[in-house]
Formats: structure tokens, sequence, C-alpha cells
């Protein structure tokens, strides 16, 4: 026990009974019987040799304000009271029992005899007052030296164990306090942990499920591509025969009617074909500074026309936009079909649509973002936005709304959407789509802002096409638009040499007796494809005009001929009329140059 836990504070105002605490309570050494009580009742006393009894320190004070401010500076000098002896009567200052209380509220933990001579409040009335009886005693005079020193030791080891206590309490409490906080640190970082494992698991989710979506489109897109293909030669040699025989048809007749209808049908399906090849993105755009708003006001009579008169159709355009650089006919297209698109889901009221334009700037993850960023760069960006009320995309459907024939619409084809997709990747833009059903879908297509463009200059009008004679040499390996074609060369003045090869057109160029005024040949063809035959016949005759016709990828064949001259690349299915001015043109501006 501590030299301060053995503190206590003698309260009364009679200076005799101080005397007597101070015989009781500190060490006398010729009071060796006292001593000889104190070892057979303390177990700590008894340890010690007879006279070396461990004294108390006490202070003392003959009024109740007197005590309350000993008590005070001990409490504030860190060097507290354990224990209180306090006379009940002490006039004429305040009595015991107020004394107690204002000392409690100084330190809680002091413990508290009570001295009476007298019966002026009975323990009823003190417990009354004083609440529980846990930290005062009563003692009556006159007292017993024995019993003073027995109350002393127990209340001040009372008071010594409850600090001693308080000290744990407070100690546990701590490493309590910090064990929970380590606990909650802990937790919060395993919310953390797991928020970011979520975040990362939905992140992989969505980049599979995107990547899933580009390879099943890229997929599609092959397959559509190569269908388109075949298809193109088919109806070229359709069309440039019917054409050819509607000529020599008489006028008038049924014959030359039923002829027109095979060129008229043909036309049709080539533009289904051109459908498949723009989602693909196999078509050949021809870009060009534009002003997208512009474009969508000489669109807006034929986009009035598509959208149902008892609807709100709102446009809103933004002022002067930068320009983009585009293929006029292709926009037109995308504008046309997210409007047509917007009108078609047009259900119950309110029946609203709204386009409009504007400009945003997308960095690469705004980019990632969009449902198809396709080969996009972060940058400036024009945007054209169709929103409408309709009944909504479902989630699964949504996902598929841009593959080619799908559709949920009972007379839809589902390639208005498809075509959308590939004109947008031709023109290395991205495109988005959010959709709530019942509340409508909103689809956004971005363009990228074209750096210092200026609007072209008006073009001239064409020259009429003078044709003049000289043998063609043509490969084709699709045996009906060889025939068509070589008719027409011969129909316009031309001699003809077929191939039905590449590698066989380099024999027969290399077997001729003279120059060619011009060559045709298919990009595509087997064992020596248009391309490889090209460089060959180049070796031959250097300044040879070539024409390369192709039923798919012409943007990619433009590429590879940008540098080379005298080449010049038409587009399967094409007219007669389309043919025969690129050939005939091109050998006849070739004729010239060499003269």
């Amino acid at each position: 026990m501590s030299a301060s836990s053995r503190r206590i504070l003698i309260v009364d105002d009679n200076r005799a009974i101080h005397d007597d605490y101070q015989k009781i309570l500190v060490r006398a050494a010729a009071d060796a019987a006292l001593s000889a009580v104190e070892g057979a009742l303390f177990e700590d006393a008894a340890q010690r040799s007879p006279g070396r009894r461990e004294n108390f320190e006490l202070s003392f004070a003959l009024q109740g304000e007197e005590a309350i401010e000993l008590a005070r500076a001990a409490r504030t000098g860190g060097t507290p009271f354990s224990l209180a002896f306090v006379d009940i009567r002490m006039p004429p200052g305040i009595d015991g029992i107020e004394t107690a209380q204002r000392l409690w509220a100084i330190d809680p933990d002091l413990q508290v005899v009570i001295c009476s001579a007298y019966s002026d409040y009975s323990w009823t009335d003190m417990a009354a007052q004083f609440g529980a009886a846990d930290r005062w005693v009563i003692l009556k005079k006159p007292f017993d030296n024995i019993e003073v020193l027995q109350l002393a030791h127990a209340l001040v080891e009372k008071w010594a164990l409850r600090q001693q206590t308080k000290a744990q309490v407070g100690e546990l409490e701590e490493r309590v306090a910090a064990r929970t906080a380590d606990l909650s640190a802990a937790l919060q970082r395993l919310r953390e942990e797991v928020a970011e494992r979520e975040r990362g698991e939905t992140e992989r989710r969505n980049i599979e499920r995107k990547l899933e979506e580009t390879q099943r489109l890229e997929g599609l897109g092959v397959l559509a591509g190569g269908v388109a293909h075949d298809f193109n030669n088919i109806l070229t040699g359709v069309l440039v025969s019917a054409s050819l025989a509607r000529l020599d048809a008489p006028a008038g007749s049924d014959l030359q009617m039923h002829l027109q209808l095979i060129e008229e049908n043909s036309r049709r399906a080539a533009g289904l074909c051109e459908q498949l090849l723009t989602y693909a993105g196999r078509t050949r755009v021809s870009m060009a500074p534009l002003d997208l708003n512009l474009l969508v006001r000489e669109s807006l009579e034929l986009l009035h026309v598509s959208v149902p008169k008892d609807a709100d159709f709102a446009v809103e355009l933004a002022e002067t936009p930068p320009l983009i650089k585009g293929d006029a006919a292709r926009l037109r297209q995308v504008v046309m079909n997210l409007v047509l698109n917007a009108a078609e889901a047009l259900r119950e009221p309110p029946r609203r649509i709204r386009l409009r334009s504007g400009q945003a700037a997308l960095d690469a993850a705004a980019l990632a973002a969009t449902a198809h960023p396709a080969e996009a760069k972060p940058g400036n960006f024009v945007f054209i936005e169709v929103s409408d009320t309709g009944a909504g995309i479902a989630t699964d459907a949504l996902r598929r709304i841009f593959e080619p024939f799908y559709t949920t619409k009972f007379t839809g084809r589902g390639l208005g959407l498809s075509a959308v997709l590939g004109i947008m990747r031709n023109h290395r833009g991205a495109l988005d789509v959010q959709s709530e059903v019942g509340r409508g879908t909103t689809f956004r297509a971005y363009f990228p802002v074209a750096v210092d463009a200026v609007p072209p200059p008006a073009g001239a009008v064409p020259a009429p096409i003078r044709v003049q004679g000289g043998t063609v040499l043509l490969a084709d390996d699709e045996e009906s638009v060889r025939l068509a074609a070589a008719a027409t060369l011969r129909r316009h003045g031309f001699s003809v040499v077929a191939a039905a090869d590449g590698m066989e057109a380099v024999a027969l160029a290399k077997q001729a007796p003279a120059p060619f005024a011009g060559a045709v040949l298919d990009v595509t063809m087997p064992r020596l494809d248009g391309l490889g035959a090209l460089g060959e016949l180049r070796k031959l005759q250097p300044r040879l005009p070539v024409v390369l016709v192709t039923g798919f990828d012409a943007r990619g064949v433009a590429e590879k001929i940008a540098q080379i001259d005298g080449v010049r690349l038409l587009q399967k299915p094409f007219t007669l009329d389309e043919f025969i001015r690129a050939a005939a043109e091109h050998f006849v501006a070739a004729a010239g140059t060499r003269a």
C-alpha cells in the first residue's frame, strides 16, 4: 500500500479528540500492548517486529469548511485522502452530514466514518441522505481505540483496493477499446476488400460480356460479309445480264418489262447485301468534312414523314458544332434508322421522340462505358441523340439488337441497327444505348471531331462518257459476272480477253501481241487474286490502267491501292452504266495521258 493511500483526515471541533486520534493511529513506541493487539487483528502488522508498526499520515480540521479545503488541495496535488473521521456536530459551522456530502463531491471514493455522541440523526436518516452505505460507517463516541484502529485499517485497505480495481478496469477498458478499434479497422479493411473484390468481379463479368458480344458480333460480321460477297457476285451477273438483254428487247414488250423487274429486284437485293456489308464494316465510305446539323436539317422533311402524325417529334440542334469527316449518305442512314426505330417503339401515350445534337469530350473510361466503343479514340466528339418514350428494351434483347436479322418486330428484317453499327465502325465512332422497359430508349452516336476541317468546294459537273476501242483483259472467277462484263465491254467497242483467275490473266498477258487498253480484275480469285495479278501485270505493262472490282472489303482494298497510280475501284454489284462509266472513263483517260 502506498504512503498516499494511508492519508487520513480528522474533522472534529475538539482538539483533545485530535490528540486521541494521534495516539491511536500514529506509532507510539511505548505502547507495546496496542501493537500486540494490532498484530493479532491484522496479518500485515503481525509480520512486523513489535514496536515497528507502520503509521498513518493524519491531517486535522476543526470545522467542515476547513476540511473541504484540505480535501480539495490534496486532490489537486495528487495525494488524496483515503479516509475521513468526521464529527457530526461541529458548531458553529456546517455539520458532519453536509461536510461528508461536500467531501464526496470532491472525491467520490473517499471512505467516511461519521462520529457521534448523540442521537441527532438515526441510521435511517443518514442512509436516506447518504444513499448506499458502501463508503460510510457510524462510530459512537466515546470510541474504543481498537475499534478506531480496526476501522482505519479496513477502510484504508478498502480504498486502496478500490483504486487498484479502478486502475485495472481502466487498463482493461483501454485494452478493450484498443482491441475494438483494431477489430473495427480490420472489419473495415475486410469490407473494403470485399467491396473491391465485388467491383473487380463485376468489372470482370462486364468485360467478359463485352468480349463475348464483340466476338459474337465479329463472327456475325465475317459471316455477313462472306454471304454478301457471294450474293454480290451472283447479283452482278444477274443485273448486268438483265440490263444487256433489256437493251435488245423490243420496246414496250412484256420481255422488256420482265427484264426491268429483274433489274429492280436485283437492285433491292443488292441493297440488302449493302446493309450486311455495312454491318460487317466492309463498305467503302467517301469521307468528307460535314456539318452534322446541316445534314439533319436537309433530312428533316423525310424524317417528319417517317414519324407518326400523332407523335410529338422535337428537334434540338446545338449551335455551330465542329465539323466531322464522314459519308453524308451513310450518316443520313444512321439518323433515319434511329428515328424509324424510335417511331416503331411508340405504343402508349405519351408518344414523344426527341432528336438532338451536341458536343462531348470522352476519355478512355467514358468510351469503354458505351455499348459499342468500336475503334473510337479518346477526344472530342459531335453526337446525335435520338430518344423515345416507347416500350423500352429488355436487358436480354438489348444485348442482341445490333445483330443482323435479330428483331423483336413482327415485320422487321433486323438489319437497321446492324447497319448503324457498321457505319459507326467505318467512321471510327462510338454508339451507346440506354433503355428502361416501360419508359423508353435513348441512342447516342458519337462522331470524332475533324481537326482543321473545312467544307469542300462545290464539285464540277461530270463530263459525258467517252468510249474508244482497244483490248481489255478481264479476269473474274464468277462465270456469270465474267460473261456479262465481257458483253458490256464488247457492246461499247472494246475487244475482250477473258480469264477465270489471276494466274490465267498473267499468262494471257504474256502471250498478248499488243498492249492492253486496260484490265478489269476481280479482287478475290483463286490461285492468284486481283492485287497479286495487278503486280505481275504492271511488270509486263507498267502503265496499264486497271479497274479492280470487289464484292466486299472495299475500304481495305482502297487503302492498299491508295499509292498506286492508274487503279480505280468498283464495288459489286454494279449496274451496266456504272461499270461502263468506270471502265471506259478510266481507260480513255489513261490513253490520253499516254498520248
